[in-house]
């Protein structure tokens, strides 16, 4: 039974959905956790259950009952990760960190399936409903996707794309389960889809398509812009642009102005390290060409393995738009991927009276 249940334990999707912490447990068994986790030990002392059984040995109290409790453990998280709303719920709930197995355990007991189910889900959106304080002392959901960007609320932002793509697995792919053990292993991050800002382009025609790509995505202030886009136009060098000063103030203030909008949640994707550190500060365009390279190949150019979560891919393929262009990333490419988010997510994000 110890070798059945360890076999077991070593299946990274079966591991990285009870245990998402890929610096625990990696000397010796992976059996140790259920050991662990049965007693409710969450130090640091490596043989604390070791000692614990040892004791109850010396007092010779019933092993075989004890192990059978093990075996019941292992028995109901094989039950649950076979569940595919419970192993999603569950999985962003552990891996997000808004609470510990060990807890959901305890606060789980004498629960039916679906009492399970509705426990996780409550779990999900109270930590969605979760407010903060303006200066005014007025409080607002710091999860509103009108809130929500990389560089005031990355953690929240994150999870918020975590759980779109989990739960397109749990709605749209009954019989597949979101990778949680790629989410841990591959450290996965936030990435722009227009690029924050243009400092390490050195390609003119790049530079000059940033600004513009910029603009389109904000695209009701174009019009103030034309003047300064047709200047830009005239010349051959990015050294060229930086002698006039003039306007390259310009182009700061533009990208100044315009920082703010490609830090919102509509301009924002999971990627894992990997891809992410392979797509630079490539335009919209270039960027799409990769992912899909990538998708196809599952490595990048440095032969490293990469995962495109399904809803990146989406994204760029703008599967939620009846005309797509895959030329750029415009503002109502943007707003139809955030209501993409909104609509999926609407049973756990917050609600604004």
């Amino acid at each position: 039974e110890c070798d059945h249940i360890e076999k077991k334990l070593q299946d990274d999707r079966f591991w990285y959905f009870i245990q998402p912490n890929s610096n625990l447990y990696v000397d010796g068994t992976r059996i140790d956790y259920l050991f662990d986790l049965h007693i409710n030990h969450k130090g640091a002392d490596k043989f604390y259950a070791y000692r614990h059984y040892e004791l109850l040995f010396n007092e010779n109290a019933n092993l075989s009952h004890e192990w059978e409790l093990i075996v019941q453990l292992y028995t109901k998280l094989v039950d649950w990760y076979n569940d595919t709303l419970i192993y999603h719920y569950l999985g962003f709930v552990t891996v997000s960190k808004i609470k510990t197995l060990s807890r959901i355990l305890i606060e789980s007991k004498g629960k039916t399936k679906e009492q399970l189910k509705n426990y996780l889900r409550k779990l999900i959106k109270d930590e969605f409903s979760k407010t903060l304080e303006n200066e005014d002392k007025t409080k607002f959901f710091k999860y509103d996707l009108e809130n929500l960007n990389y560089k005031d609320f990355y953690g929240e932002t994150k999870k918020v794309l975590f759980l779109h793509n989990v739960l397109y697995y749990a709605t749209n792919m009954a019989q597949h389960k979101f990778p949680f053990e790629l989410y841990v292993k591959e450290n996965w991050s936030i990435e722009h889809i227009i690029p924050q800002h243009p400092k390490d382009i050195e390609d003119v025609e790049i530079f000059k398509q940033w600004y513009a790509d910029l603009i389109l995505y904000n695209d009701t202030d174009a019009y103030r812009y034309s003047d300064i886009l047709e200047d830009l136009d005239q010349y051959n060098s990015i050294e060229d642009i930086k002698s006039n000063h003039e306007l390259k103030r310009k182009l700061d203030k533009i990208a100044e102005d315009l920082e703010y909008s490609t830090h919102k949640i509509d301009n924002l994707l999971l990627l894992d390290r990997n891809t992410n550190s392979s797509l630079g500060n490539n335009l919209y365009k270039d960027k799409r060409l990769k992912i899909l390279k990538y998708d196809k190949n599952g490595k990048n150019e440095k032969n490293k393995p990469v995962f495109i979560p399904i809803e990146t891919l989406n994204a760029f393929n703008k599967t939620f738009g009846e005309v797509i262009n895959i030329e750029n990333w415009s503002r109502e490419d943007g707003e139809k991927y955030r209501k993409a988010i909104s609509e999926r997510l609407s049973d756990f994000l917050p609600k604004n009276n």
